[in-house]
């Protein structure tokens, strides 16, 4: 009760400080999100960690251990495309993060009246394009992610100059009620009118639920643009094949249209390579890519040399295997996961049989990743004899004998 106390205060004060009007400008913000999220809807983003979903909500930093990059490239209908740059570091006092977008709108050609009042064209031509800059700041408190970013935005619009600030806030809660059931609430583009016209200032809440060790990931969420007085939702879905091969769908009623996305994604070696396609009622449709990475935590060599005994050490060491695991670094994962195997093996015989089942399963998909299926194939089946249930683990031993 008292987590749904928490949420609702926090969605009341986001929603009512702002006062409704029905009149928008700098809507290409509203699809300025990465491939991984527009794949599946891309409001969903509000409830998920990482680099990638920052400019959905500023909170999702709050997760990077040392340090995250990504890069992506949108293209929009006939010469609009789009850049972005996204980048985050770790400190001591929190997480600080840069995103660098540009569009470019292509040119317009100049139009001006004769005599008669008559639509002619000239040969002059104008360049179209913003130019904008998020400055982000994150925070971990115990299972809630705080964020928030400031927006600097340049405008050349059919030769006018426009500098706008928006500011960006939101709100990450960590195994909500359930393991693996993450809540998310963001408040985008706050700012105050310009010339009687409002930035999309935009509410998203999301939830996300992954099943199976991440083999497959549930996502929905609601988007309100408060200045409109439009809501839309969303709804998607991730599977995880082998933590190499993505699949990813979704399905949204924005414009007052049923659409439908979807797009994939590869990861090697920790390098993430992610493509969403969306379908637009009123246009050609959009394509992005983008390339995005992680930098584990920073664990000197000799810590790992260390050799001591005791319940402390055996969860250390399992704590930092499974970070390089979920980061997908699993030559590291392997370090420490073999260093338990060998110097902690009275302590994984103390665990329950799905626990030494989970243990033994991410060894395998550590070796598959660096092409030792001989290995993979040891260790899942090693898994198997604990779980004799788990059809993922029966389809990876299908697939490597």
């Amino acid at each position: 009760m008292k987590k749904i106390s928490i949420i609702i205060i926090i969605s009341f004060l986001l929603i009512t400080f702002i006062n409704a009007k029905n009149l928008s400008t700098a809507t290409y913000l509203l699809i300025n999100s990465y491939p991984e999220y527009s794949a599946k809807g891309e409001s969903v983003g509000a409830s998920f960690t990482g680099i990638t979903s920052a400019s959905i909500n500023p909170a999702a930093i709050a997760s990077v251990e040392n340090g995250e990059i990504a890069a992506l490239y949108n293209r929009y209908l006939n010469d609009i495309n789009g850049q972005k740059l996204s980048i985050a570091k770790n400190f001591s006092f929190g997480i600080l993060g840069l995103e660098i977008d540009y569009i470019d709108f292509g040119f317009i050609d100049e139009v001006k009246s004769d005599i008669y009042g008559n639509p002619t064209l000239t040969d002059n031509t104008f360049k179209n394009f913003v130019l904008f800059s998020s400055l982000i700041f994150s925070k971990k408190i115990n299972n809630f992610h705080l964020g928030i970013a400031s927006k600097f935005i340049f405008e050349n619009l059919v030769q006018k100059n426009n500098f706008l600030f928006y500011v960006d806030t939101g709100i990450i809660y960590k195994n909500i009620f359930t393991q693996n059931l993450n809540f998310g609430i963001s408040l985008l583009n706050i700012s105050s009118s310009m010339d009687d016209f409002f930035p999309p200032i935009n509410l998203k809440m999301a939830l996300n639920y992954s099943i199976y060790n991440n083999f497959l990931t549930i996502s929905s969420a609601v988007n309100y643009l408060i200045k409109d007085n439009y809501v839309s939702l969303y709804g998607g879905m991730d599977l995880n094949i082998f933590n190499f091969f993505i699949i990813r769908g979704g399905i949204n009623n924005k414009f007052d249209n049923i659409n439908f996305t979807t797009g994939i994604g590869f990861i090697i070696e920790g390098i993430h390579f992610d493509y969403s396609y969306e379908t637009m009622p009123f246009s050609e449709n959009i394509h992005k890519i983008s390339l995005s990475a992680g930098f584990g935590k920073i664990i000197k060599d000799e810590q790992l040399e260390t050799k001591i005994e005791g319940e402390y050490s055996f969860k250390s060491y399992m704590e930092s295997g499974n970070y390089y695991y979920e980061a997908k670094q699993y030559r590291n994962a392997i370090k420490y996961f073999e260093y338990i195997n060998l110097l902690y093996w009275r302590d994984i015989e103390n665990m329950s049989d799905k626990e030494k089942s989970a243990f033994y399963q991410k060894l395998g998909i550590c070796y598959y990743n660096i092409k030792d299926p001989k290995r993979a194939l040891q260790y899942f089946e090693r898994a198997y004899y604990f779980d004799r249930d788990n059809e993922i683990l029966k389809h990876w031993i299908r697939l490597l004998k």
